[in-house]
């Protein structure tokens, strides 16, 4: 005889629903995992603008320009922090403080190499612009790699609830006598991916954003962890994604 399923078990309208937005989601971190791994900085800033010159006008020509196009990647920076959605309001306030802070040290350092008279007043200041502010090489992955956490962050809370989810249509196959081996193995999977991203982004953005310029030149490879940590993250969250509508799909076959 059929066992009659109880009206608490979800609809299968409900269970494919669920299957077709994990799938979405699958085919999404593919081309997610691919554009991190393609992550770049952009321009180098371990050469001091300058160096090559020999006259005054000259090394303020270059070091001018110099802070002209840190400048214009600062507003690149800020405007990308802001259409960033899932970034925390912490880390957010933290990020444009840096970005501001920089600004005005780029502004300072233009005054006075607009005002000196001497190419020994000048090298400093010049190198200045680079190693006490370190724009290409520091401040732009902390924005652009803390918006990786902070989105990783925003999917494993959506995985959790998805996980919820699927634990509930299990629950409820199970009262109705369906054997639900395969679906609880399959969420067991799935709910292993969610809890190594969270491991892999967990204080991540708070520590990568506490970085400064020194900490850059005591250590050139300093956000290298930052930067893998984003990327395990992203690969779980892909796994999860995965095991999610295996999942999903196991519960539609018990319908």
């Amino acid at each position: 005889m059929k066992t009659t399923v109880p009206t608490a078990v979800p609809t299968t309208r409900s269970s494919h629903r669920l299957l077709k937005g994990l799938c979405g989601l699958a085919v999404a971190g593919t081309v997610l995992i691919s554009a991190s791994a393609a992550f770049a900085d952009g321009a180098s800033d371990n050469s001091v603008p300058g160096a090559t010159s020999k006259t005054v006008s000259g090394i303020q020509a270059k070091c001018d320009a110099a802070i002209a196009v840190r400048m214009t990647k600062l507003v690149q920076l800020d405007a990308e922090l802001g259409a960033a959605g899932n970034v925390t309001a912490d880390h957010r306030a933290a990020l444009e403080s840096t970005i501001s802070v920089t600004e005005t040290n780029l502004a300072s350092l233009k005054t006075q190499i607009d005002a000196a008279t001497t190419v020994a007043a000048l090298r400093p200041l010049c190198t200045s612009i680079v190693v006490d502010n370190r724009v290409y090489v520091l401040r732009a992955p902390q924005v652009d790699v803390t918006i990786r956490l902070d989105n990783s962050a925003a999917r494993t809370a959506d995985r959790q609830h998805q996980a919820a989810e699927l634990q509930t249509k299990i629950d409820a196959l199970k009262v109705a006598g369906k054997n639900t081996v395969v679906a609880e193995a399959d969420l067991a999977k799935m709910n292993t991916y969610i809890d190594a991203s969270q491991a892999d982004i967990a204080g991540r953005a708070d520590s990568l954003i506490a970085l400064t310029p020194a900490s850059y030149d005591a250590d050139h490879n300093v956000v290298n962890p930052f930067r893998s940590s984003a990327s395990k993250a992203e690969i779980a969250d892909g796994h999860a994604v995965y095991w999610g509508a295996r999942t999903a799909a196991a519960i539609i076959r018990l319908h």
